[in-house]
């Protein structure tokens, strides 16, 4: 068994940030798990260490399986008529039972990876008008900056707040 470290455990400072790849998944929000399947065989080749807590197996037992050889043809089948469909381009997201749990997942490719992240189906999102109280709260306070680097603090913490991600970079770009 081979465990693949995805994480980029180096310290991010602004001088290194950009080499960070945000691309790869090194760790995935608390409200859900991750399986990274080799695409020709659909072989578990990496998972978050919280598959335990969904689904009752630990991470360890699930690196180096066949998808269906756990979950089952039906729970694979889905997953392929999902990809093979390209609903993968589309922001609909796959309804699939693992075991007798009901999830929602999104899919995502990476090289020969396919990347599905996994939440429960009765997860409990936030409703369109917190979305737009928090948003419309947070750019009323964009009007108060006087530069350029307060209203990147603002942003940044603002969409920090909205989205509950653990960190947020606001870039600039070259003119050219």
């Amino acid at each position: 068994m081979r465990l693949k470290d995805i994480v980029n455990r180096d310290l991010v400072n602004l001088s290194n940030c950009e080499q960070e790849p945000i691309h790869i998944p090194g760790s995935i929000q608390p409200h859900g798990f991750l399986i990274g399947l080799l695409q020709d065989s659909f072989i578990i080749d990496y998972c978050s260490a919280n598959t335990e807590e969904y689904l009752g197996i630990p991470y360890v037992d699930l690196l180096g399986s066949v998808f269906n050889a756990i979950f089952g043809i039906k729970a694979q089948e889905s997953l392929f008529e999902y990809i093979s469909k390209n609903r993968m381009l589309s922001s609909s997201m796959l309804k699939i039972k693992l075991l007798q749990y009901d999830f929602l997942c999104t899919v995502h490719q990476s090289e020969n990876i396919y990347i599905l992240e996994f939440q429960p189906e009765n997860f409990q999102v936030k409703l369109a008008n917190e979305v737009y109280d928090s948003t419309s709260q947070f750019l009323s306070y964009m009007h108060s900056t006087n530069s350029l680097k307060e209203l990147c603090n603002l942003v940044a913490e603002g969409t920090r707040g909205i989205t509950g991600y653990d960190r947020v970079m606001i870039y600039r770009f070259d003119d050219n």
